[in-house]
């Protein structure tokens, strides 16, 4: 796994979040527009209608997929990261990747705790190494 790779959690997060909204927005019963006339072009098994419904269920059938995708990219970096045995690089693999921080705002919160700015460089360069062939 590469840095770039670990660099889209926060994006598939933002894109898994956009997704779950979308899914319930087509799910919802009240976002169904029927009309009472019998002789409109959305009524209850008009040809509109079915044709609504089809598209509607092709999105959503698409929007659960793209969602199953993200999903699974977010868990194997997240696994990635778990799978190092070391926790401060698991710490700084974290606060950079799944918590998307910026390096000034993991600096100052770690050094806090103990850490130098090099010695944190250095352990994500570490980590960066190990889970390269993961």
């Amino acid at each position: 796994m590469e840095k770039t790779d670990f660099k889209q959690y926060v994006a598939l997060s933002i894109e898994v979040r956009q997704l779950r909204e979308q899914l319930d927005a087509l799910c919802d019963p009240k976002g169904a527009k029927f009309s009472s006339d019998p002789r409109g072009p959305a009524s209850p098994g008009s040809a509109a209608m079915v044709s609504i419904l089809s598209a509607r269920a092709a999105l959503e059938q698409k929007s659960l997929a793209a969602l199953a995708e993200k999903e699974a990219q977010q868990l194997r970096i997240e696994q990635a990261i778990m799978s190092l045995d070391d926790a401060s690089e698991r710490l700084v693999m974290r606060a950079l990747y799944i918590e998307g921080k910026k390096w000034p705002v993991v600096i100052r919160e770690l050094t806090k705790k103990g850490y130098s700015e090099r010695t944190l460089f250095r352990l994500h360069g570490t980590a960066l190494l190990k889970l390269k062939e993961f």
